[in-house]
């Protein structure tokens, strides 16, 4: 689950936007179902929203300073039909890995029973890649193409494969 939410220095909160002010930041010490039935009014069972995602969003919100609309606004046309892609590379040292009750690092093997995962380093490496492209949820009522545009919000986001070209690039940064 992801979360998030940028806003200028006077924005308000916007309306209809569920969520609580302050959002344990874990629930090791009480059920979340019984927190949701004591300290909110959201139905978790048939719900079609996060509230939760909204509250860690509101909680943490950036308040960056506005500067005005940038001078360049559209997308090119030969352009416009292609994902905005990201790909991220994650490694963790074996030696700082807890085992399942968190009360010891994770051995690590040596000679012929290492675990091939944590690699030459001794870490685990983790990759994934993400993209956001343009597409309305439906047809528009006159029957025309929708141009991508900073202003619409059909923005879509989905995990991607990692193409080649970004699998190299992550194998040079290692």
């Amino acid at each position: 689950m992801g979360w998030g939410t940028a806003q200028g220095k006077k924005s308000q909160t916007p309306d209809g936007i569920d969520y609580v002010d302050e959002p344990p930041a874990d629930f090791s010490q009480e059920d979340f179902w019984r927190w949701v039935q004591q300290s909110t009014g959201w139905d978790i069972f048939s719900g079609a929203t996060n509230p939760m995602a909204n509250s860690y969003a509101m909680a943490s919100a950036q308040r960056w300073p506005a500067g005005g609309l940038p001078s360049y606004l559209e997308i090119p046309t030969e352009r416009m039909r292609d994902p905005l892609r990201f790909a991220v590379r994650v490694a963790w040292s074996g030696a700082r890995l807890k085992a399942t009750d968190a009360d010891s690092a994770l051995a690590q093997p040596r000679g012929r029973f290492r675990y091939d995962g944590l690699g030459q380093s001794g870490a685990i490496t983790v990759a994934s890649a993400a993209e956001t492209y343009f597409l309305r949820p439906e047809p528009r009522a006159d029957k025309k193409s929708e141009l991508p545009t900073l202003f619409r919000p059909y923005w879509q986001a989905r995990l991607s494969a990692i193409t080649r070209d970004e699998a190299l690039r992550i194998r040079e940064a290692r």
